[in-house]
Formats: C-alpha cells, sequence, structure tokens
C-alpha cells in the first residue's frame, strides 16, 4: 500500500519538521497570555518560511532560506545562525526610572533635603525655593541678596546640618554663606568667607557638614590663601576658624566639590587634576591623589567610607586606606565632552548625572538603568536623595524621580 506509506512518511516528515520548529522557538522565546510567541532579549521576532519565530545567534537553520533570514540580519552559511544580536553584550538598559512631578524652578543652582522639605537655589534669581514632598508644591520662596549687584553669581550650592540650610552666595559684593532658620525660612546669619583677590570674587563651589563643623571651598581662594581655598566654619560661632590652601592657580581653578569620609574632608582641584584630602583635626592637606582627567565633578561617599569622584569620562573609587584610585567606571555615551559631573549614591546604586541619567551597579560597574535628560551645563548638575525619590536639577526646573524597581529608604 505505497500510497499509506506514503501518507504515513509525508506526516511524520510533518511532525519532525513541526518539533523542529518549536524547538527553535522554545529556545529563544516564552509564551505570552494570549498565547502568541514572546521572544526572549537580544533574540528577534521573525517570519521564517511562514511560520513566527525567534531566531538567536547559534541556532539550527535552514540553508536554503538563507535569504528569508537575512531579512533579520542572519546568516545560515554553516547550517548555524551567525550575524544579529551579540548574546555576549548586554542589552538595552531598562528605565532607570520614571518622572513622578516636574518643579518649576528657574535659572540653576544646587538642591538639597532637610527639615522636611526640598530646597532649590536659583542663581540668577538670586532666590531659594522651598517644596513640600508631600504635594510637589512651592511653599516658600526666599530672597537671597540683590539680583540688580551680580545676575549670574547668586546662591549656588546648598547644605543642611545644625539646624540650619547653609547657602552659599558668590556675589561679589558678599562671597559669603548664608544661615537660613527653616522655621521661618529667614535668614538667621550671614558669613563672609574672605576677600576675592582674583576675578572679583572667590567662587564657592562646594559645601559639606560635619557634626561639629561646616566646610566650604573657594574656587578663587580669598586673602589668606589666593590660589584656592578650603575654608572651616564653626557653627556655634558662625565664624571661619581655618582655612587651608588647596589650589595651585586661581585662574585655572581652585577646590570645587567637597565630601566627608573616613573621617576627612576631600575636595577636587581642576588646576591640579587631584582629590585632596584634608584632616579637620589638625586642618591640613595630609593627601593628594592625582591623575585625574577633569577634576570638576561631584564627590560622594559611600558605606564604606570610600569616596567616588564624577570625573568627565568616568566615574573612579578613591580607597581611603591606601589614597589611591582602586576602581574606575567608564560612562558610557556619544558626547563624553559633556561627561559625569553630577552624581550621588542612591538605592543601592550610583547615580550619575551625564548626557543621560546614568544608574550604575558599584560593584560591577554595568549601567543598570538609564532616563534621557535635558542637556545641562556643569553648573546646572545636582542631585539629591529624599522621601523615596531622587531630585534632578534641569534648566529652570528640578524633576522628582521614582527609581525603577527599588525598595524605598
Amino acid at each position: 500500500m505505497p500510497g499509506v506509506i506514503g501518507l504515513r512518511s509525508a506526516l511524520a516528515s510533518a511532525t519532525v519538521a513541526s518539533t523542529a520548529v518549536l524547538v527553535l522557538v522554545s529556545t529563544a522565546a516564552g509564551v505570552d497570555e494570549s498565547g502568541a510567541v514572546r521572544c526572549t532579549p537580544r533574540s528577534v521576532d521573525a517570519v521564517i518560511d511562514g511560520k513566527r519565530v525567534c531566531l538567536r545567534r547559534g541556532q539550527r537553520c535552514r540553508k536554503r532560506l538563507d535569504r528569508q533570514y537575512h531579512r533579520y540580519g542572519f546568516h545560515c552559511h554553516t547550517g548555524r545562525l551567525s550575524g544579529g544580536p551579540n548574546p555576549d553584550q548586554p542589552g538595552p538598559a531598562p528605565p532607570a526610572g520614571r518622572v513622578v512631578a516636574t518643579i518649576p524652578a528657574p535659572s540653576f543652582g544646587g538642591i538639597e533635603v532637610g527639615a522636611g522639605s526640598v530646597w532649590i537655589a536659583n542663581t540668577t534669581e538670586h532666590t531659594v525655593t522651598r517644596v513640600d514632598p508631600a504635594t510637589n508644591e512651592i511653599v516658600a520662596t526666599i530672597p537671597v541678596g540683590d539680583a540688580t549687584v551680580d545676575p549670574l553669581h547668586g546662591p549656588g550650592r546648598l547644605a543642611y546640618g545644625h539646624g540650619s540650610l547653609w547657602v552659599l552666595d558668590g556675589t561679589s559684593n558678599c562671597s559669603c554663606v548664608h544661615r537660613i532658620d527653616p522655621s521661618n525660612n529667614r535668614i538667621d546669619e550671614t558669613i563672609p568667607l574672605g576677600t576675592p583677590q582674583t576675578q572679583g570674587r572667590i567662587a564657592p563651589l562646594g559645601i559639606v557638614v560635619r557634626p561639629e563643623s561646616v566646610w566650604i571651598s573657594l574656587r578663587h581662594g580669598n586673602e589668606d590663601a589666593p590660589d584656592g581655598a578650603v575654608v572651616r566654619i564653626d557653627p556655634a560661632t558662625n565664624t571661619v576658624v581655618a582655612v587651608v590652601g588647596a589650589g595651585s592657580n586661581p585662574e585655572f581653578g581652585g577646590p570645587t566639590r567637597l565630601a566627608t569620609a573616613s573621617g576627612s574632608v576631600w575636595t577636587g582641584v581642576p588646576s591640579t587634576k587631584s582629590i585632596v584630602r584634608i584632616d579637620p583635626v589638625s586642618n591640613a592637606v595630609v593627601a593628594s591623589i592625582s591623575g585625574l582627567a577633569c577634576g570638576e565633578g561631584d564627590l560622594v561617599a559611600d558605606e564604606s567610607g570610600a569616596v567616588w569622584v564624577a570625573d568627565c569620562t568616568a566615574i573612579r573609587r578613591i580607597d581611603p586606606m591606601t589614597n589611591s584610585f582602586s576602581q574606575t567606571i567608564r560612562i558610557p555615551g556619544d558626547r563624553l565632552s559633556a561627561g559625569a559631573r553630577g552624581m550621588t549614591i542612591a538605592f543601592g546604586s550610583l547615580w550619575v548625572q551625564a548626557e543621560k541619567l546614568l544608574r550604575i551597579d558599584p560593584l560591577s560597574g554595568r549601567t543598570q538603568g538609564t532616563l534621557a535628560l535635558t542637556p545641562a551645563y556643569g553648573w546646572e548638575y545636582s542631585l539629591a536623595v529624599g522621601f523615596g525619590s531622587l531630585w534632578v536639577r534641569q534648566t529652570e526646573s528640578v524633576l522628582r524621580i521614582e527609581p525603577s524597581g527599588s525598595a524605598r529608604p
């Protein structure tokens, strides 16, 4: 009965072919709730020989269908697929989070969290705005100086501590730090930081609060350290009690950002492309770590006491035990000239404000997520963490971002 035998043979062949297709699909795909094929990352949804399949490099293939594989970037020259997405390369990073609020903030300037609020400096407007995180509404606007005197250099970086908000003011007629009482939204004290020696201002660019003191970096220095300085303020008396020289040339930039970690104060110095470590007991420089690309970016401390530096084209970790770089994470992107400037640590990750907002695993150095941002100038980079969110400075606004897949603090 040749007809029956032929039919059985055809059915057997069809069964084998069907099984082969099912195997092909199962190695690179799942099935969604509707029963349709759902391809895994780095595999490609395709229609081959009239069948919906998922293609992945290294799978078995039929040479006679090579032209069809070509449509999806694959080749079948050896009986197994080549080309297509590389499974050894990481796929696109998922979203780092989502923007849940946009707060109007004219100009540019720093962000800080404290006293149950988010505080935003508006440099050219010469104001500080206070935001209620429960409603994302501005609840107070505090005048800081006179915008008509020096419209470009008003309040910049902020810090909270010792029951107050500390506001750096770089205007030519002030060069000072204001201490704001959050109970009445008023300036309680204005502390002069010295007399400018170059460029008409001292440019206070960094501030950090310690339990016993407040430290401020002066990029262009003062009369006691004209090449750039870090000054120490006693919050009990609201006076400068120490001046530490930490620059080499005022024209090329003394100290900028500050961090406190491992019992020390750390600052970046662009003119020497280095990080300077200061002992708060002796108020003296105890180490200088060279080898930076720029030294303009933020410094942050992790739980181990190490210091991370945003260094334009990379993020670098300093081991405080050896005063040397122990890790370097290159920053991905097409416009590295914009670089990494803003940075913070939160939700178990490094957050870097560069061409995009990057969420980076500090252990592996891999990018865990990204979020598109409006390009910012160097002085517009600022991030803060609080109320289960990341707060990111943008041009004339501050974004409140809810991290993806993170436990809230």
